[in-house]
């Protein structure tokens, strides 16, 4: 069964809600002070079956221009709308904004229709007819019809209902594949229930018993039911009003523009990038950083418009702007969105959100402007590309993606697989689909090959650079799990080598010049000399007259090199000796079983200077173990 849901707009006391009531027989309006004042204050729902069988759900929205923000508030997610125009009064203000905010938020279709014809003659309402075509000409009403109607007789309702089943059945279906989404516009509590949250699920799907979140709060709640038009359901898809019944969440934690969603998905933001336009009407530019109140779904708040590619909007004029709103909104790429101006309270343009996760951009950057043509023409891919791009160092992985386009799953990865087998995006994370753009991983490339260049450099003597420390050079731009995948990449192509705790570029050598050769030897003789009775490090440059920094350089080479073995402190031992006063050890404790200080210093022939490290040592190592004052093997 095909769902939809049609929108009412028109001037105040135009008959929207005796329209829907002569459709549907639901009275929209509940409030006291609206059946007292005979206007609509808030927004009012019903349901219409189709003669094809199509569910159309009804928003019937304020006309006065006291309560436009309530019109807003349920304008947004609809299929289709119905501009309605009294006979008596023709085309009013109200009806020339409410158009307008039907444009301005791209609505595909609709119709127009000609209210309380009971109350004129024929030749007056054929110049409200004439009146009205003028007005919608040209633009997506144009195409749908005007259809002369009264309420109060039934006159023309039979060509309405045929009218809206036409325009009903070209409207896609949505996908219900999509994150879920519903803005927020009305909240109540029911006695015996709690809190009840209602709006038009403008993508994804909800079943009973599904936990969700409430953006931008970001609290937490479960559906223990939910209902289409006071019907119980288990599942409510996109396309349709919905009633949820939320648990484990006070109705004061919800306000209305808040978002239910899917968990830990989308993120809040205070930035968007989009595409404006200034209506044609206005009396004022739009200046660069000019004030406005900003309205998506059924959000607004105050906002501040950075012009990117200019310094004033002119009236009937489009731009490029990032939008600074005050407070925290949720919105998705493709999102419609209305501009009103702060001190008239009145719409003067909007747009297309085409960036709900931007960085804060540079006036000066050419590139920008370019970016955006394609997040506003390019396909899927192309978008991807700007957003990697757009994430800088952080990356982007299939999660940060579906945030930004109201995209199904399998086509979100699909779109960022290709991104990698292109060579646009580097893999930090097969498992999340993690990528980073090809930019940022070459200069993430550069920078460490260039540490490492200058560390060998600086070092010579040195094998490699402790991984911990590379690192650090770079943490202020990168996370440690970013770190780890360029670091594998970068072993894979051979431009780097990781040993152990210690980074290498992969060409680098350790290589002794002609004096550091032979300090080198005079050391390594003198250990291999020595045997188990060796010298401290720290003696050596004043004992061969050598630097004592040079020193220390060819004592880490040597024991690199596995030539040193080091004891304890600045306590080196030649490798070769060491190997053979461990096989005396060994073969003494498999006959014997257990060994004293005293035998031990016989055995090796050292005093307990050199002894008592070497048995420390020993049991550091894993080779034995003491046993009160004896030593076993382990």
């Amino acid at each position: 069964m095909k769902h939809l849901v049609l929108g009412t707009a028109g001037h105040v006391d135009h008959g929207k809600t005796a329209l829907v009531k002569a459709l549907t027989g639901v009275d929209t309006d509940r409030l006291q002070e609206e059946k007292q004042r005979g206007i609509t204050i808030v927004l009012g729902f019903a349901e219409l079956t189709l003669p094809d069988g199509t569910q159309m759900g009804i928003v019937d929205v304020p006309g006065h221009e006291r309560f436009i923000n309530n019109m807003l508030a349920g304008i947004g997610g609809i299929d289709l709308v119905m501009l309605v125009i009294a006979a008596d009064e023709g085309v009013m203000p109200q009806t020339r904004e409410h158009f307008d905010i039907c444009r301005l938020l791209n609505i595909p279709l609709g119709l127009t229709v000609i209210t309380k014809c009971d109350l004129v003659d024929d030749e007056w309402l054929q110049l409200v007819i004439q009146d009205a075509g003028q007005l919608v000409a040209g633009t997506f009403l144009e195409p749908g019809g005007i259809f002369p109607v009264s309420a109060k007789t039934g006159q023309g309702m039979a060509a309405l209902l045929e009218g809206l089943t036409v325009l009903g059945g070209q409207v896609p279906d949505r996908s219900s594949e999509g994150i879920l989404r519903l803005p927020v516009d009305r909240i109540f509590t029911m006695k015996g229930f709690g809190t009840v949250v209602t709006g038009t699920l403008v993508s994804g799907s909800v079943c009973n018993g599904d936990t969700v979140e409430i953006l931008p709060a970001g609290h937490k709640a479960r559906v223990r039911g939910l209902q289409v038009h006071s019907r119980s359901v288990e599942r409510a898809e996109a396309g349709q009003r919905t009633a949820l019944n939320l648990q484990g969440i006070e109705r004061e934690k919800i306000e209305r523009g808040h978002t239910v969603t899917v968990p830990g998905l989308l993120t809040p933001t205070y930035m968007i990038d989009a595409r404006i336009s200034l209506l044609a009407g206005v009396e004022k530019s739009l200046k660069q950083r000019g004030m406005a109140r900003f309205h998506v779904g059924a959000t607004r708040c105050m906002a501040t418009v950075v012009l990117l590619d200019r310094e004033a909007l002119h009236p009937g004029e489009e731009a490029y702007a990032q939008i600074r709103v005050r407070e925290r909104v949720v919105a998705m790429g493709g999102d419609r969105f209305i501009l009103r101006s702060m001190s008239e309270n009145r719409t003067i343009g909007g747009g297309q959100i085409l960036d709900p996760l931007p960085v804060k951009h540079k006036r000066s950057d050419t590139k920008v402007i370019a970016s955006l043509q394609l997040l506003e023409k390019g396909e899927p891919e192309e978008k991807a590309g700007v957003f990697l791009y757009h994430s800088g160092f952080k990356g982007m992985d299939l999660s940060d993606f579906r945030c930004r386009l109201p995209l199904a799953r399998g086509t979100s990865k699909r779109i960022l697989q290709k991104l990698q087998d292109n060579g646009t995006a580097f893999t930090v994370s097969s498992d999340t689909l993690h990528l980073l753009h090809r930019d940022f991983y070459g200069e993430i490339r550069e920078r460490m090959v260039r540490v490492l260049k200058e560390f060998h450099q600086k070092k010579p003597l040195e094998p490699g650079l402790p991984k911990a420390e590379l690192f650090s050079r770079h943490s202020g731009l990168i996370d440690e799990k970013l770190y780890q995948a360029v670091l594998s990449r970068l072993g894979r192509d051979d431009v780097l080598c990781v040993e152990e705790n210690l980074v290498r570029l992969s060409e680098h050598r350790v290589l002794l010049k002609g004096e550091e050769e032979a300090a080198v030897e005079k050391i390594r003789a003198l250990y291999r000399n020595a045997g188990m009775k060796p010298p401290y490090a720290r003696s050596l440059p004043e004992e061969l007259g050598l630097d004592e920094r040079l020193v220390n350089d060819l004592i880490r080479f040597l024991t690199d090199s596995n030539e040193l073995v080091r004891i304890q402190g600045d306590l080196f031992m030649d490798a070769v000796a060491l190997k053979e006063g461990k096989e005396k050890v060994k073969r003494f404790l498999e006959k014997q079983g257990e060994m004293s200080v005293p035998e031990t210093r016989e055995i090796l022939n050292i005093t307990r200077k050199f002894l008592i490290p070497l048995l420390e040592f020993f049991d550091d190592a894993g080779f034995t173990a003491r046993k009160g004052d004896k030593r076993v093997l382990r």
